[in-house]
């Protein structure tokens, strides 16, 4: 289950797209391994389950069987950030660090991160 990234940085960045790119690398690489759940898509999938109940729609399996699985994992993450402010301008430094975390045992199964700086005579533009 994707947990949300907790951005503690001065600049407003659209955390999703970190998630995402995770995902995506996890679900391509563990060849089956991984999976991920589509809570957010919960609404319409609840809708399509109750439409198979009912006999609208078709199934290819058992309508009356719980179907929706528990999550075994969280992959969640967070951005912190570093900045300061001199004569020579203004530089940043920030750290992205994501992890997988058993859902069962809190166990942190996967750890990665990244980091960027940036510096600048001007302020967070850089230009």
């Amino acid at each position: 289950m994707l947990d949300p990234v907790d951005n503690q940085t001065r600049f407003p960045i659209n955390k999703d797209i970190f998630l995402t790119r995770i995902r995506t690398q996890l679900n391509s690489k563990s060849a089956g391994k991984v999976t991920f759940l589509a809570r957010d898509r919960m609404a319409a999938l609840e809708k399509e389950r109750n439409l198979k109940r009912e006999g609208a729609v078709t199934a290819s399996s058992d309508p009356a069987k719980q179907e929706f699985l528990g999550a075994n994992y969280f992959l969640t993450g967070t951005l912190q950030g570093l900045s300061t402010r001199t004569s020579k301008g203004t530089s940043d430094y920030i750290l992205y660090a994501f992890q997988l975390i058993d859902a069962r045992t809190s166990a942190i199964v996967w750890e990665d991160n990244a980091e960027i700086k940036k510096q600048g005579l001007e302020d967070a533009a850089y230009r």
